[in-house]
């Protein structure tokens, strides 16, 4: 009997260990909990994100679907501008004149505009559809029907040559989504992937970003006259006028070389002294008449 009963207690400890063996962690004992524990990072634990502060400022960035063919151009929305930016009073804050004959629209915009903090770039569009000779006027009417503050161009040249006041030149644009707080906008009335500018319009716009860049100080270059595309991802303005684009600044800076020199006096001429008028009577010479025979 005292065997039988210290088998069944050898039977009961051997159960008991394996019991216990079961409850614990696979890993074995530790002597001190600190040593199992693994201290994990904050950033560990939370999950994996983009860069949230480009898009936040992205979203709240005024843009515009005119001008471009491409279902993927965000909106025009300007109700989330930069705060910092003070509204725009046409009394104080005009920018200088562009010394070039420019059609006066005074549109009324839905919301105050703010003003551009700087200018450093000059980006061209085109209407892109539908085609044909569209004015500021028609696109300032289909910017605010789709809810905007109104026209997000600055200017728009017509097939004419004219050039139409868009937004106010010192005004914050939107035209080009993520840009908009440096740039002026030009957009050229046309689909320039379907035909080419007229010659009024190269001009024109020749002239009017010449003079861009003189009140701006903004030496022409492929990153300061640029195609909408070379900022978003679109296909304004136009395979057609992208490609004249390399000869526009050309034009532009050989115009802004030219002032330099007057500038600096090297054109202007060393004036002669004029000689002295001759005071001498001059003598009538009798004339006669060919009478022919």
């Amino acid at each position: 009997m005292r065997f039988k009963t210290k088998k069944k207690i050898g039977i009961l400890l051997g159960v008991c260990v394996c019991a216990l063996l079961a409850c614990l962690p696979q890993g074995g004992l530790a002597k001190d909990a600190k040593t199992v524990r693994v201290a994990v990072p904050v950033k560990a634990m939370q999950p994996l994100q983009t860069n949230t502060t480009a898009q936040k400022g992205a979203q709240s960035d005024p843009a515009t679907q005119a001008g471009t063919t491409n279902p993927k151009a965000k909106g025009n929305n300007t109700k989330a501008a930069a705060p910092s930016l003070p509204v725009y009073d046409p009394a104080k804050d005009a920018a200088p004149a562009e010394g070039l004959p420019i059609e006066e629209t005074n549109f009324q915009f839905s919301e105050p505009l703010l003003v551009r903090p700087k200018t450093d770039t000059i980006v061209i569009h085109h209407v892109g559809v539908p085609d044909g000779d569209t004015s500021a006027a028609a696109i300032h009417r289909a910017h605010l029907a789709n809810g905007w503050a109104g026209i997000g161009y600055h200017y728009v040249i017509r097939k004419n040559g004219l050039i139409e006041r868009g937004r106010p030149l010192a005004t914050v644009g939107a035209h080009a989504y993520g840009e908009n707080y440096h740039p002026v906008g030009i957009n050229v009335t046309g689909n320039f992937d379907k035909e080419i500018p007229t010659k009024a319009q190269l001009e024109s716009l020749t002239e009017l970003v010449t003079a861009l860049c003189r009140i701006y100080h903004i030496e022409p270059s492929a990153t300061t006259i640029v195609g909408h595309r070379d900022l978003n991802d679109t296909d304004c303005p136009g395979k057609n006028l992208y490609a004249l684009l390399p000869q526009l600044r050309a034009d532009v800076k050989a115009q802004l070389l030219v002032d330099r020199f007057k500038d600096t006096h090297i054109l202007k001429l060393h004036k002669q002294p004029q000689a002295p008028a001759d005071t001498s009577v001059a003598r009538d010479v009798p004339v006669q008449a060919n009478m022919g025979n």
